[in-house]
């Protein structure tokens, strides 16, 4: 689902023609349907004049409301195009103004205009209000504007830190009305003092909702953008990008618990291997793919379906049982009924924790809300990067990603430096020789087997989509094939293209990160290819710590990278005390790599 683009801006003063113009431009970049004004200081009387009002218009088609009688200055003023949206007003206030969004006379959700007063006493009679009206409609639900508090002692830099008790009443109201900060891109800090001698960044605006709001606009944030000509940044509400997606196969794990799967599954690995035997196991998982894609249980769409037949079949069977309790057929089939009901609730439990990757959390769970939300996070922190490239007007989805692909193809791949000669390398440690023969000999089936099953099951699986709980579910069927592909692979170091395909997906290094460069690529890779991988990294582990220089810390069993920051702290001090000499501390960051 998608809806109207929607702001809103503390503007600061709507008299000045500037103002009005930057509004516009606003309204124009991002093509907005409606926009809320924020302390815009105008007086009730002024909208009186004819050429007052023409000259503030936003919109050829202009509609709009206010709560200018509700308070001395002008607060919040709401401007929306009537050609294509209607927004009927249910609740006015002086702090904030809630009204149902209609396109084609259709209600698709429920917005309020915020303008929150600096004024703590009047703020709380807000947070009281926003509790006691939080929609008993099935409407989805956002709360959009300038809160004049913030969330988080995080959410402020510089000026006197903020005392947890002063952000307990927001986050009370927050928590009692069911609402949930909605993903933002862009500025972190949505306010700033102009000030350079004591500056000051807060952040003052954003964006509330409701789950329903999450379920109905999945995709859906908010962008901070530059503030032109006032000190609070406007921040626009997009639907999130709209195309059709081609989901990649995925095992899922609760097909393990499928009579028709096994039936798959022997069929095809009973099959003789004739070429490679590592092409072999790749052309196997292929056919084992193309048999499950064809299955009605293939999708979790399926298996809900499925579910809710049988909730409705349960339901009318409980009506007759109503009226002929002692009937034994009816009994039985209630009882059948209900069996199904438990396994294929399990099924779909499972499929949600594997999605949420909520290690802690086993199969079963009755209340599933926690998990849908922990994957709607993911989704929406996994789009933040294309949204905050996006949330640029002058440009558009293929742009987007043709700009991320160019960014890290130029990271990695840069021109051929000039090759050093070898005796301008370092003479490092050489592995003793009763390690050698051990790191070359024949690999073995135990080791590829405890390699399989050190894995995760519920691990991203490559492009392939079979992740580790396929390899140790199926391990008594496929063990040999897989056995018998590794070893291929080590005695003719050969490996198919397929198995080498990695998906790269990029995530943030930091919480609100606002360029590309903010953002690291992880390489998803295919499962036997992970295997392979530990089976290496079991053979060199006991060898690691005798080449690699003690001052690494990270990623070398027994040794833990905090040691190094308990002994730069012991420098410095050193260095701090120390009055004799002059010294030099750099900290590298290798940009690469993390």
């Amino acid at each position: 689902m998608s809806f109207p683009p929607m702001a809103a801006w503390n503007i600061r003063g709507f008299n000045h023609p500037d103002k009005v113009f930057a509004c516009k431009r606003l309204i124009q970049s991002f093509k907005l349907d409606l926009v809320c004004i924020l302390e815009n200081r105008i007086n009730v009387l002024s909208l009186q004049d004819p050429f007052f009002e023409s000259s503030h218009s936003l919109f050829p088609n202009e509609a709009s409301c206010h709560n200018f009688a509700l308070s001395s200055s002008g607060r919040i003023w709401i401007k929306w195009n009537a050609s294509k949206i209607c927004f009927k007003t249910t609740q006015i206030s002086s702090q904030f103004i809630t009204g149902v969004i209609l396109v084609a006379n259709q209600p698709i959700l429920l917005l309020s205009a915020i303008y929150a007063s600096n004024n703590p006493n009047e703020r709380r009679e807000l947070w009281e209000d926003i509790t006691q009206s939080s929609p008993s409609t099935q409407l989805p639900w956002a709360l959009i504007g300038d809160y004049n508090c913030c969330r988080y002692a995080s959410d402020k830099l510089g000026g006197s830190p903020i005392s947890m008790s002063s952000l307990s009443d927001f986050n009370s109201m927050i928590f009692q009305s069911g609402l949930k900060d909605l993903n933002s891109v862009g500025l972190k800090y949505s306010w700033f003092n102009q000030q350079t001698d004591n500056p000051i960044h807060i952040k003052l605006d954003r964006v509330l909702v409701n789950e329903l709001w999450l379920e109905s606009f999945a995709d859906s944030y908010y962008s901070v953008q530059n503030p032109s000509c006032s000190d609070h940044c406007p921040i626009i509400l997009h639907s999130g990008l709209i195309s059709k997606v081609q989901h990649r196969f995925l095992f899922k794990n609760y097909w393990t618990s499928l009579e028709m799967y096994w039936i798959h599954l022997l069929e095809i690995f009973s099959k003789p291997c004739i070429d490679n035997p590592l092409s072999h196991l790749c052309n196997s998982l292929r056919m084992l793919k193309g048999c499950i894609k064809k299955e009605a249980w293939y999708s979790s769409n399926g298996i809900k379906k499925h579910l809710d037949g049988l909730l409705s079949k349960q339901n009318d069977l409980l009506g007759l049982l109503q009226q002929d309790h002692n009937n034994l057929a009816l009994n039985l089939s209630y009882k059948e009924v209900n069996s199904e009901i438990a396994n294929f609730n399990s099924m779909y439990s499972s499929w949600i924790v594997q999605r949420a990757k909520v290690n802690w959390l086993k199969k079963g769970e009755d209340d599933l809300k926690f998990l849908f939300a922990k994957i709607r996070s993911r989704r929406g922190g996994n789009k933040s990067l294309v949204n905050l490239l996006s949330s640029n007007p002058f440009s558009d989805r293929s742009e987007v990603i043709n700009n991320i692909l160019n960014y890290y193809q130029n990271l990695f791949n840069p021109p051929n430096s000039i090759s050093l000669l070898p005796g301008a390398l370092p003479i490092g440690n050489r592995i003793p020789a009763a390690f050698a023969s051990s790191c070359i000999f024949p690999v073995l089936d135990d080791e590829i087997k405890k390699a399989v099953f050190k894995g995760s099951s519920n691990s991203s699986p490559g492009p392939d989509g079979f992740n580790f709980h396929f390899y140790k579910s199926a391990w008594h069927i496929i063990g040999p094939t897989v056995c018998k592909a590794i070893r291929s692979f080590f005695h003719k170091c050969y490996m198919p293209n397929g198995v080498k395909a990695t998906a790269l997906v990029i995530v943030p290094k930091t919480k609100n990160a606002t360029t590309v460069s903010e953002y690291r690529p992880i390489a998803l890779c295919n499962t036997i290819y992970k295997i392979i991988t530990k089976v290496i990294a079991e053979r060199i582990k006991p060898v690691m710590k005798l080449i690699v220089m003690d001052t690494q810390a990270g990623f070398i069993k027994s040794r833990v990278s905090t040691d190094n920051i308990l002994l730069a702290n012991d420098i410095l001090a050193f260095a701090g005390k120390n009055k004799r000499g002059n010294y030099f501390c750099a900290k590298l960051d290798i940009k690469k790599s993390f």
